[in-house]
């Protein structure tokens, strides 16, 4: 089902899609736009296992850092050995090649949280593969600036990661990715095997 706000659906690989790889975003109007390419997003998807997301409005604030791109956070939950769930660290991802996508090695850009307020640090570090070894303090398309930047329902984002750390006590260490939608955060996906990339 599309979003009715603006007519999309986010296709996902259920396996092999690292770094924001094996992912489409479709139109409506891309059924009768674009058939060669609908076809061929439909030919992978029946020759695979494939997750169908309805498209997630974000929040307005998160729209003014970045538009592009669904905004999310990575928080890192870690549970000791008495059981109880910390948050160890946390990013926000945005885009700046105006991609569909934030990851890092589709041209994205990360920038650190403070965890205690919810405010973007000051800089943001570049995708290695587009920009080599450079940092910036403001988002090179919206000039959003970065530092003191308040992510919307902070509180509420980091709690909603405890609680799915609680849920799966086998997998100690977790990266999870959290969207700030108009009400709420959002849950979109846990991760037990991830890495840093240098793409």
């Amino acid at each position: 089902k599309a979003n009715a706000a603006d007519n999309t659906l986010y296709i996902k690989k259920a396996y092999d899609a690292y770094g924001g790889s094996n992912i489409h975003k479709i139109h409506l109007d891309h059924l009768t736009s674009y058939p060669d390419k609908i076809n061929e997003i439909f030919s992978e998807v029946i020759n695979s296992a494939f997750i169908f997301q309805q498209t997630i409005k974000q929040h307005p604030e998160m729209d003014k850092l970045s538009p592009f791109s669904l905004n999310t956070m990575r928080f890192d939950t870690f549970i000791n050995t008495d059981g109880t769930v910390e948050i160890i660290s946390g990013y926000m991802k945005t885009n700046i090649r105006n991609n569909h996508v934030d990851n890092e090695p589709t041209g994205g850009c990360e920038i650190s949280l403070d965890l205690e307020t919810g405010r973007l640090r000051k800089y943001g570090h570049l995708t290695l593969k587009f920009n080599g070894l450079s940092r910036s303090t403001q988002h090179p398309t919206t000039k959003t600036v970065f530092e003191n930047f308040v992510v919307p329902y902070f509180k509420e984002a980091k709690e909603m990661v405890i609680q799915a750390a609680r849920v799966m006590p086998a997998l100690r260490l977790v990266g999870w990715d959290v969207a700030i939608g108009e009400n709420g955060p959002v849950l979109l996906e846990g991760n037990s095997d991830y890495d840093i990339a240098a793409s």
